[in-house]
C-alpha cells in the first residue's frame, strides 16, 4: 500500500532560499528565463526532483515569480530583501516571505513569532496528516526560518507591527504567483516578538492578551519570563474602572 503524501511545505528554510535567489539574481538580473535555465543558475545541471523542489520552495516564499507562461524572474519581495532602501522595507519583505507558505502562515497564526518546542510542532503536524519524515523536515525549516526572522528584524519593528491575529492587522502584500494551480496567500504585516526561553516556556501576545505555556525550573528563566511579561504589558488594554 502506497504511503500517503504529506501536505505541501517549504523544503528549505527562508535563509537558504534567499541564498538561492541571490545566485539567480546574479546570473539573470531582471530578466525572465525558463525553469530549466533558472535551476542551472543555482548550480544544478538541470531539472530533477531535487532542483524542481527547490524551485517550488522559492515560489512558495514569493521570491521567484512567473513573468510570462513558463518563464520566471526574481520577484519584488526578493529585491526588497536584498536591496531594500530601509530597514522597514527589508523587514516587511522578510516577514511576508516567512509567512507566505500556507503551512507557515497557519503555524504563525497559532504561535506568532514564538518558536514552539519540537514536541508542540510535532503534535500539531501529526494532526495535519504529515508523515514522520516530513515532520522532521518541516520543524527544521520552520525553526530556521523564524530564528532568521527574529535575528534580522529589529524587535522594535516586530512590536510595532503587532501579532498577526488582531482584526486590525492589515495586508501589505500579496504574491500573485504561487506556482501552477496554487492560490496566493495573504501576507500579514503584524507579527509580534514572542520570547522563547531555553527552558521551553513560550510567552507571547496573541489577540489582546498575554499567553504563556511551559514550565520554569530555574531562577534565571523565571526572571527572563518576568522581563518578557513586563515588556508585553504595554500592549494590554487599560483596566476599565467604571462600575
Amino acid at each position: 500500500m502506497a504511503q500517503a503524501r504529506s501536505p505541501k511545505y517549504p523544503a528549505i528554510s527562508l535563509p537558504e532560499a534567499i541564498e538561492k535567489i541571490e545566485k539567480i539574481h546574479e546570473a539573470q538580473q531582471h530578466t525572465a528565463e525558463p525553469r530549466e535555465v533558472v535551476v542551472q543558475h543555482m548550480g544544478y545541471s538541470g531539472l530533477s526532483g531535487t532542483s524542481a523542489t527547490i524551485l517550488s520552495t522559492l515560489i512558495k516564499y514569493g521570491l521567484l515569480v512567473e513573468k510570462t507562461k513558463g518563464e520566471w524572474k526574481v520577484g519584488e519581495r526578493a529585491l526588497s530583501i536584498m536591496f531594500g532602501d530601509t530597514v522597514e522595507e527589508k523587514s516587511k519583505a522578510i516577514l511576508n516571505a516567512a509567512i507566505e507558505p500556507p503551512l507557515f502562515a497557519d503555524i504563525y497564526k497559532k504561535w506568532g513569532t514564538s518558536i514552539p518546542t519540537d514536541e508542540s510542532l510535532q503534535n500539531y503536524l501529526v494532526k495535519r496528516q504529515f508523515s514522520t519524515k516530513a515532520i522532521k523536515n518541516v520543524i527544521k525549516s520552520y525553526k530556521e526560518t523564524f530564528n532568521f526572522v527574529i535575528a534580522k528584524v529589529p524587535e522594535t519593528i516586530l512590536l510595532e507591527l503587532g501579532d498577526g491575529n488582531s482584526e486590525t492587522d492589515v495586508e501589505i502584500e500579496k504574491t500573485p504567483n504561487k506556482g501552477i494551480g496554487e492560490k496566493p496567500v495573504s501576507s500579514l504585516s503584524k507579527p509580534t516578538r514572542l520570547p522563547s526561553l531555553e527552558s521551553g516556556i513560550n510567552i507571547g501576545f496573541l489577540g489582546s492578551a498575554i499567553q504563556m505555556s511551559g514550565t520554569v525550573t530555574k531562577r534565571e528563566d523565571a526572571q527572563k519570563a518576568i522581563d518578557a511579561i513586563t515588556a508585553l504589558m504595554a500592549l494590554l488594554p487599560e483596566a476599565n474602572t467604571e462600575k
